[in-house]
């Protein structure tokens, strides 16, 4: 289906060099996929080296087999050194193992020369481990080689070059390190619990927005680089995906390999030009708000990529509001900062949110503020051809429409009553924690991110 596939890296990384040769090639010795992909860890693996299971304590199978078990047993038979890092769900007030600084710290700690770190599971633990092996380099100089299993078709974290943690309670995108070896056993990920595929799907729905607010952001200087091959690497699966959505939820195998290699590509779109902007954009960070609420309120989230598909399905009418806007060089604001700052505190401390948190929030959208004043002319002169920039903005996302009808396909919940309790917060108020331009900032400089523009985006969004 796709010149890029990702169980083919030398062809991958040809056709990308032909592409652009200014993009990061990808450093992934080989992605194996395949049923069945899991026998090859052990021919993998160096004998002479100590191998570290990094997992957390949530059982996993398929074809009745406990997978995490087997990979245990494996070892055994081999006769190949092994030590296991567990980490307990019982170990955190929430339930919940989350990538952040803490469990980084507490696998790097384990980590040394003659050591081989082998994850099983979820984006979590991948991004846990793929950056206590980045810090561990960075420290020591000592490359520890990496294997990542994936255990279900969640997210895009397994072939990323980045991770996703915790600092000061926000989220935040760091570099790290590409794993050497990626396991994605199609066995496995077509047996895991179905509401995991459903995340994966809607994680990567993702790129159907968050590719308009990259456009938008290098337009208006937020940002200094843009390319569509990402874009490339990713729409002809995304195509298929969003259109036979119906057949990932009956099981078909061909659609569910479909997706596992496009979250794979997923993971390198991001890798390839050093920042999440392919598949990142207003959604992610309306899921990241939700998350920290939750958190803040010891309450259990929902998984990433459903919230991520729910604000996805948001954010594509947000932006079908958007492109009807017309005279908009006359309603640009350029506000102060204390204004802004002062916003900010009232939101989130509202909220709960701590003082540190808060900080760290105001710390990055600084940035962001002082590069839309100081870009003042660039802006102007963007929206001077509005008319025409919205040809090229329609051309990088799809309808809200299509949107929803995908999300219902594969069994997603959009009911009104399913919506996170704190929506409306993290809609109005998530362009406030990072850095990067988005949609909603759009509104915002334009003062019309209100309760009036979400209601008129929740009566077009729900089916009751």
């Amino acid at each position: 289906m796709n010149l890029f596939d990702p169980a083919n890296l030398t062809s991958f990384n040809a056709r990308l060099k032909e592409l652009d040769p200014t993009l990061s090639l990808v450093e992934i010795k080989k992605i194996l996929v395949g049923n069945g992909a899991r026998k090859e860890l052990f021919n993998i693996i160096d004998p002479e080296l100590e191998v570290m299971l990094v997992m957390d304590d949530t059982r996993m199978f398929a074809g009745g087999v406990e997978i995490k078990k087997e990979i245990e047993e494996g070892f055994f038979k081999r006769e190949i050194n092994f030590k296991k890092f567990v980490f307990k769900s019982s170990d955190y007030s929430d339930g919940m193992v989350h990538a952040d600084w803490e469990n980084v710290d507490k696998v790097k700690k384990e980590l040394k020369e003659g050591l081989c770190v082998v994850s099983v599971g979820s984006g979590t633990v991948t991004d846990i481990s793929k950056h206590a092996i980045h810090t561990f380099f960075e420290e020591s100089g000592i490359k520890v080689p990496f294997v990542v299993v994936q255990t279900a078709n969640t997210v895009t974290a397994f072939t990323s070059n980045i991770a996703v943690l915790l600092k000061d309670g926000v989220k935040r995108t760091y570099p790290s390190t590409y794993p050497d070896y990626v396991i994605s056993d199609t066995e496995i990920l077509k047996d895991a619990p179905f509401e995991l595929t459903q995340a994966g799907f809607g994680d990567l729905l993702a790129r159907y927005v968050s590719y308009a607010d990259w456009y938008i952001g290098y337009k208006c200087k937020n940002l200094d680089k843009y390319t569509e091959v990402p874009k490339t690497l990713l729409d002809e699966m995304l195509d298929y995906l969003v259109k036979n959505a119906g057949k990932i939820k009956e099981g078909d195998d061909y659609a569910h390999a479909v997706l596992t290699k496009a979250l794979l590509n997923a993971g390198i779109s991001m890798s390839i030009v050093g920042m999440s902007t392919p598949i990142s954009g207003f959604e992610h960070v309306i899921s990241h708000v939700l998350d920290m609420v939750c958190g803040i309120n010891k309450e259990q989230p929902m998984l990433h990529g459903i919230q991520v598909g729910i604000a996805t399905l948001f954010v594509a009418y947000a932006y079908e509001a958007m492109l009807d806007e017309n005279d908009i060089l006359k309603k640009l604001t350029f506000p102060e900062w204390n204004e802004v700052e002062e916003k900010i505190k009232r939101e989130f401390f509202a909220k709960g949110f701590s003082n540190d948190s808060v900080l760290e929030m105001i710390a990055d959208y600084k940035i962001k503020y002082d590069k839309w004043i100081e870009s003042k002319k660039d802006i102007i002169e963007f929206f001077k051809f509005w008319d025409s920039e919205k040809k090229i903005i329609r051309g990088l996302i799809k309808s809200g429409d299509e949107i929803k009808s995908a999300l219902k396909e594969i069994g997603i919940n959009i009911s009104t009553r399913a919506f996170p309790k704190e929506m409306e917060f993290a809609f109005l108020s998530a362009h406030f924690i990072r850095r990067r331009f988005t949609l909603a900032d759009l509104f915002f400089f334009l003062n019309k991110l209100n309760s009036g523009l979400y209601k008129s985006i929740v009566e077009r969004v729900s089916v009751e």
